[in-house]
């Protein structure tokens, strides 16, 4: 399968490519919230690596044995737990890269988990927010070059149907291949990115990205628990998982009540209006950019389009919103709108990209910068 390239000349290429017996072509998702590297690991397995896509560089004056192992700069998890003594920077904003060095930091260390020598080379196939600027493109290519000596951009929704898809039951009658007829909703952190695959590289009117994601649902419901409590300050770290453990949209199933230290007091609050008005506040934008790509969809296909809209990424794990949008499409005449929710989405995009990497020509790959 060919993808990401429709002309050749457009990649820059060596003169007289030499593959090494020691080159490991992998798949990068390179997100707001959570950065994800897929790639094989010999005998036809495959590894990954989950990385919180922030960096913590030690706070001036830090005396000496507070940080583990005397480290000056901590990636991910491990920069969370120690982010009292740190000042926290993160490399990606609405999808895109927001600062060039701090990113160039942090794939220098994502490659360092996969290659602690050093030594290989390693071709990537990145993940980008559908429709990108060729300016956000070209801070992905610097920002990449740190870490991969070729690389391959490609949409992230592209990806996100090239790992759903299940290759070995293609043959089968009854299996609905995601790759074909398929309208992919990719919630993230930074962006929600919405495309048409049909068994083809999507082009840029088959695609539409919007900055309007979960971290827009955190501001939000930050901004609303500090109206109704304005004595209570939670840290923008608290926020995300406050989201990511009680979203939900529609009627709620239970109250949501978390307890938090107020003036050193603890105290219970009832955030349960304020977690269902964040999360909805995502949905006006969800409809309405569904529907402009159906009207841009062949009217052929329009029903196989509408019966296979899938969601993933993380704002997918958002209780009832796969019911709340099909009964908002449905109600709208969209009578034949089916969307469902992917598993494992916080890999899909990464897999996708790996799948990818294992199937383009050596010709198609393109020098960084």
């Amino acid at each position: 399968m060919v993808v990401g390239v429709k002309d050749k000349n457009e990649v820059r290429t060596d003169a007289a490519p030499r593959v090494d017996r020691d080159l490991l072509k992998l798949g990068f998702d390179f997100g707001t919230n959570t950065s994800v590297i897929v790639y094989g690991g010999g005998g036809g397995d495959e590894k990954s690596e989950l990385v919180y896509s922030v960096v913590g560089y030690a706070k001036p004056g830090l005396l000496p044995g507070i940080l583990p192992k005397g480290k000056t700069v901590l990636y991910g998890e491990e920069a969370l737990r120690n982010r009292r003594y740190l000042d926290l920077k993160w490399p990606m904003e609405k999808g895109i890269i927001s600062n060039l060095a701090i990113s160039k930091d942090f794939v220098t260390h994502l490659r360092s988990l996969v290659d602690p020598s050093g030594q290989r080379p390693i071709w990537g196939v990145v993940g980008c927010p559908a429709n990108a600027s060729t300016e956000d493109l070209s801070s992905l290519r610097q920002a990449s070059a740190h870490a991969f000596a070729k690389i391959l951009i490609v949409p992230e929704p592209f990806l996100a149907a090239m790992g759903l898809r299940d290759e070995s039951r293609l043959s089968d009658n009854g299996y609905i291949d995601p790759t074909r007829n398929s309208l992919i909703v990719d919630i993230g952190a930074g962006t929600t990115d919405f495309c048409m695959v049909q068994g083809y590289y999507p082009g840029k009117d088959e695609q539409i990205s919007v900055a309007h994601a979960g971290n827009d649902i955190d501001m939000a419901l930050r901004s609303a628990i500090q109206k109704r409590y304005p004595d209570c300050d939670i840290s923008s770290v608290s926020i995300t998982r406050l989201k990511e453990e009680n979203s939900f949209v529609g009627t709620p199933k239970r109250k949501v009540i978390v307890t938090t230290a107020v003036r050193g007091k603890p105290r219970e609050l009832d955030i349960t209006d304020a977690v269902r008005a964040a999360c909805e506040s995502i949905t006006e934008d969800i409809v309405k950019n569904i529907e402009a790509l159906i009207h841009r969809c062949d009217t052929d296909w329009v029903e196989q389009m509408l019966g296979n809209i899938i969601f993933t990424g993380g704002g997918s794990l958002i209780g009832g919103l796969q019911e709340f949008i099909q009964a908002r499409l449905q109600e709208g005449g969209y009578v034949a709108a089916r969307v469902q929710k992917v598993p494992d989405y916080k890999r899909l995009v990464a897999r996708g990209a790996y799948k990818v990497s294992q199937q383009v020509r050596d010709d198609q790959w393109q020098i960084p910068v």
